[in-house]
């Protein structure tokens, strides 16, 4: 069986800008105190709940990999095993990260309009595209021939440090829906958990017990 633990970082200080403001990557946002309080709360958790996991992987940006380093020395899970994934980084609008709504080119608009899954931020990548990346990792890292034979005999315990969209493309990506918009609120630091034995079950989706 492998039990794959998907984990939004900690509250950044992107999360908190202005909603007119794009927040895509926004590579180096870093997180702001309570967010560092919500990843120990996080390893709190873990530690209590005695969680091992076997991998770890985390999303390049600042936000998503500092709250793994958080978090990981609450189960002895050493900082030099956390394996960066450019695959679960959030979707990159492009010329646009950090931008403001309202300054797009009115003829941009109407081509996001017409093109809707398939537009392709300018220098960025589309929905289609972190669609195609995610099945990649998930089809070829998260179930390669390695980490099957390893959950032949055990449970393989998988954690994911990574970010909202990606979450919940991966989330649609499972129960095979239009992909698009978010359809799941996820918070900062909560859990959502995949099991794989012979076939795909969400366990539990936006879980942040452990912040209330």
């Amino acid at each position: 069986m492998i039990e794959i633990t998907l984990i939004r970082h900690a509250l950044a200080e992107i999360n908190l800008a202005d909603k007119d403001i794009i927040k895509g990557r926004c590579a180096e946002s870093p997180l702001i105190k309570l967010g560092i309080e919500q990843a120990r709360l996080l390893g709190d958790r873990f530690n209590l709940e005695r969680k091992n996991f076997d991998i770890v992987y985390s999303s390049p940006l600042v936000r998503a990999y500092d709250t793994a380093k958080i978090v990981c020395p609450y189960i002895g899970y050493p900082l030099d095993r956390i394996i960066l994934v450019d695959d679960l980084t959030e979707i990159s609008f492009g010329d646009l990260d950090g931008k403001k709504w309202s300054d797009i080119p009115n003829d941009e608009i109407r081509k996001r309009e017409l093109l809707g899954y398939d537009y392709v931020w300018p220098n960025g990548e589309s929905k289609r595209d972190v669609a195609i990346r995610l099945s990649r990792w998930f089809n070829e890292e998260l179930f390669s021939e390695e980490n099957l034979r390893k959950a032949h005999n055990k449970k393989l315990e998988i954690a994911a440090f990574t970010h909202n969209y990606i979450i919940n493309t991966l989330l649609r990506l499972i129960l095979k829906t239009p992909q698009g918009s978010n359809i799941f609120d996820i918070e900062n630091t909560s859990l959502t958990q995949i099991n794989y034995d012979s076939s795909l079950v969400i366990h539990k989706v936006n879980d942040y017990s452990h912040l209330v």
